[in-house]
Order: C-alpha cells, then sequence, then structure tokens
C-alpha cells in the first residue's frame, strides 16, 4: 500500500493551494480506477461512484479525499476539519442530485 506522498508522486503531476489552505493535486493517467494504490486509511463511497467513470475515496483522519473521474485524479488534502467537512457536505449534495445517494 502507498503512501499519500508515493501516490502523489505516482498519480499527480500538478499541485495547487486554495484560499482555504487546501492542497489540491491532480493528474490525467488512469484508464480507470481499478488501478489505483490508494493509501491506507481511504474508504471508497461506493454510492458516490459511477461505474467506471468516477470513484471516491475518503479517509477522515487525514481530511483527504481521492476522485477518479473518466481519467482525471483529484486529491484534496484540507489544512482544516471545517474546510473538508464542507467538501464532504457540498459532494454528498452533489452525488445526491446525481442520484447516487448521500453519505
Amino acid at each position: 500500500m502507498r503512501t499519500m506522498n508515493e501516490f502523489l508522486r505516482a498519480y499527480c503531476n500538478k499541485d495547487e493551494t486554495n484560499k482555504e489552505g487546501c492542497k489540491r493535486s491532480q493528474g490525467l493517467t488512469m484508464s480507470h480506477s481499478g488501478d489505483l494504490e490508494v493509501p491506507a486509511g481511504f474508504k471508497e463511497q461506493g454510492h458516490w461512484g459511477d461505474g467506471q467513470f468516477r470513484t471516491v475515496w475518503i479517509n477522515d483522519k487525514d481530511l483527504s479525499t481521492i476522485t477518479y473521474c473518466e481519467g482525471d485524479i483529484i486529491v484534496m488534502q484540507h489544512p482544516t476539519q471545517a474546510s473538508y467537512d464542507r467538501e464532504i457536505v457540498k459532494a454528498a449534495e452533489f452525488y445526491k442530485a446525481k442520484g447516487k445517494g448521500g453519505i
């Protein structure tokens, strides 16, 4: 199992930090999410997925999310619990609206 730093080096080639201090890393590398070696501690959110096109993992302890969507990989690492909680609520609302349930 990869560490978060190993995961980022392997799959992500672009990093930025937003105004809340959240680190966003992204890459365009995979043909499907089954090829990803997600770091320990992440749990797949099956009800947020969309078959082979989208898979979402969350890590409550590390305040991080990993999203695979149609070849794109996006990793969000939050500096605060509040920032992480906002992302989780926003994601749950979005995926529920798309017919994939909430958290």
